[in-house]
């Protein structure tokens, strides 16, 4: 069960997902299927910014410090940042 705090604190993650020039495209819980090797964790997420260098900046902002503090009380986190083609 999801708690208040744990609600209000992805919402304000997402926010600074946004404010950082970033999109929230795809995620959730038990929405990931393998089709070869290990599943992936129940809860994944991708999002999109226009250039690694916006994603890096996003990564590294205040407002994203503070939300990964509060999030760090709720899960372990494994994050990876993947250059898109064109």
């Amino acid at each position: 069960m999801k708690t208040a705090i744990q609600v209000n604190s992805f919402r304000w993650h997402v926010t600074t997902i946004a404010d950082g020039g970033g999109k929230y495209v795809a995620g959730g819980f038990n929405k990931t299927v393998a089709f070869s090797g290990e599943p992936p964790p129940n809860r994944v997420v991708i999002i999109q910014f226009e250039n690694m260098d916006k994603a890096k900046a996003w990564y590294d902002s205040p407002a994203q410090k503070d939300s990964h503090k509060i999030g760090d009380k709720f899960a372990t986190f494994r994050e990876f940042i993947v250059e898109g083609v064109d």
